[in-house]
């Protein structure tokens, strides 16, 4: 299967850390349906990038339509394509993609980030990576960064190492599996859906908040490359509990990425 839809609730802690809003109220619940996914290979086993988009619905609202708004995260903090110039030089190869990393050293770390070994879909962080924008009830400005923790909440499950590979391969060729590892292709999906069918799948969600001040720090804060200071701690958002599979086709839906569409107070945060 190239995706695992799943149904469940988010549930609003009653307890926030971070200034409030009028979208993430505390105790609120939502419906959603929740889709997991590799981008590019059919192999579960074989390293790649992993990730899962959330549709968030008004309890007993959810279909393939509508919505309140949809997160979208995948697991890896950073991603290095942090501007347009980035992606194009790296889609162009040769010489051009090697100076994208001249100018920029550290996007090689960001790109190799992303590259997950496998783990259950259930047990990665999930990262959104490029920051939105908050306009908290009080009228303070703030960019913001999701992240969905596993089961065992440990922020940065499934690292791989690239050895001496300089880039991932371009598709359609990808990453080979352990040689020694004989799991089925489907293992992932197959064990994400085992656990829907049974226990459950757990999830705490939870937010990042930078100061949006104006001044040129925003544009270094808006670098989807670069994580932000300690300063800058993750504040627990709320639980979510996914209890069935869904239907893909609710799952496939994506009005909800057009901009008009988000939650009023939280959008995209324009560089």
């Amino acid at each position: 299967p190239k995706s695992t839809a799943a149904r469940g609730e988010l549930t609003v802690l009653n307890h926030l850390t971070f200034p409030a809003h009028g979208f993430l109220t505390p105790g609120r619940r939502f419906t959603v349906l929740a889709k997991y996914s590799n981008a590019t290979v059919t192999d579960d086993l074989a390293p790649d990038i992993r990730g899962v988009a959330l549709r968030l619905f008004e309890p007993g609202t959810e279909g393939p339509h509508g919505g309140l708004g949809e997160l979208m995260m995948s697991a890896g903090e950073c991603s290095f394509n942090r501007t347009a110039a980035t992606f194009r030089g790296y889609l162009a190869g040769g010489r051009e993609r090697d100076a994208v990393f001249e100018n920029a050293p550290h996007l090689h770390q960001a790109l190799w980030d992303v590259i997950r070994a496998p783990v259950p879909y259930a047990d990665y962080a999930y990262y959104s990576q490029a920051p939105l924008c908050l306009a908290a009830a009080d009228g303070t400005m703030w960019l913001v960064r999701f992240r969905l923790l596993g089961s065992d909440r440990h922020p940065d499950p499934g690292v791989y190492d690239p050895g001496g590979r300089r880039y991932p391969p371009d598709p359609p060729e990808y990453l080979p599996r352990d040689c020694g590892d004989n799991r089925p292709a489907t293992f992932l999906h197959d064990e994400l859906r085992a656990r829907l069918a049974g226990p459950g799948v757990d999830h705490l969600l939870q937010l990042q908040l930078h100061p949006a001040t104006g001044t040129p720090a925003d544009e270094i804060a808006l670098d989807s490359s670069l994580r932000w200071p300690g300063e800058c701690e993750w504040h627990d958002v709320a639980r979510l509990r996914l209890t069935a599979e869904a239907d893909q086709a609710l799952a496939d839906g994506r009005p909800a990425l057009n901009p008009a569409n988000a939650p009023e107070g939280l959008g995209i945060a324009l560089a």
